[in-house]
């Protein structure tokens, strides 16, 4: 039985993973319901549904459109097999128990929203913008979960959101009285706001400070390579939040046991 539910995310993680490319590729545009169906970025040719299974196609069609023959972007099954391999992480992190199943809907919906932060990376890394359809529909999402009997209390989600969000926007006031230009976009905040409503102030606290550790990495690497200091911080907060996510309460025990 587990086999196969562990079978049953992949699949579904590669199937949610095309979707994603269809979101990489149409929210920077605002052109997300221009087409019904799939199509060919460069010639605009519907793609057919055998020519849209995840990975397979990329592999049996040879990296080529059937009908121009240009070439298909890594993008797409790497997108794919990310999404498959975050799904069973999320899923493997958590305990499911049996018997508690509004704690089952809510776990599963924050999986489900937390595997949005990969779109949400790959969209800030090209752009530099994290969609508001994304972040604020994630936030409705965490707030409304918090009204079932189990898990986050309503005050606990409304207390982080307002805590991820506030600590981000205090922290870009800061930066731009600093360094005398805008330090902190307003997508990153409200990023921040939406895992607030699913972890809660503890962890979303724990994820702010991954996020900046990540950040700060990163952004000593660019400068060092390239000597440019600007860098997408959506993706480091990402980071952030799944760590907290798997890992927060581990880490927030193991700083009291030093208290």
């Amino acid at each position: 039985m587990e086999f196969l539910i562990l079978i049953f995310i992949i699949l579904g993680g590669l199937v949610l993973g095309s979707f994603f490319n269809v979101l990489i590729l149409r929210l920077p545009k605002e052109e997300l319901f221009k087409h019904a169906r799939s199509v060919c970025p460069h010639c605009g040719k519907p793609i057919r549904f055998y020519d849209n299974i995840p990975v397979v196609s990329f592999v049996l069609l040879k990296r080529k459109c059937r009908d121009c023959g240009a070439p298909i972007s890594w993008q797409y099954p790497l997108v794919e097999i990310s999404t498959a391999l975050l799904a069973v992480l999320l899923f493997l992190g958590q305990e499911w128990p049996s018997n508690r199943p509004f704690l089952l809907i809510s776990q599963a919906g924050t999986v489900f929203a937390f595997l949005f932060l990969l779109p949400v990376t790959v969209i800030d890394m090209r752009h530099r913008i994290i969609p508001d359809s994304i972040t604020l529909g994630g936030l409705g999402l965490g707030l409304l979960l918090s009204l079932l009997p189990d898990g986050l209390n309503i005050r606990e989600s409304f207390l982080g959101a307002l805590c991820g969000g506030g600590v981000l926007f205090l922290t870009g006031l800061a930066g731009d009285k600093i360094m005398k230009k805008e330090t902190m976009g307003g997508g990153d905040i409200k990023l921040m706001a939406m895992a607030g409503a699913f972890l809660g102030i503890k962890l979303v606290l724990i994820s702010f400070f991954f996020g900046s550790l990540f950040g700060a990495i990163v952004g000593v690497l660019i400068k060092l390579r390239s000597g440019r200091s600007d860098i997408a911080f959506g993706p480091a907060l990402s980071g952030g939040i799944i760590t907290a996510y798997l890992f927060g309460n581990m880490v927030f025990q193991w700083y009291m046991r030093l208290l």
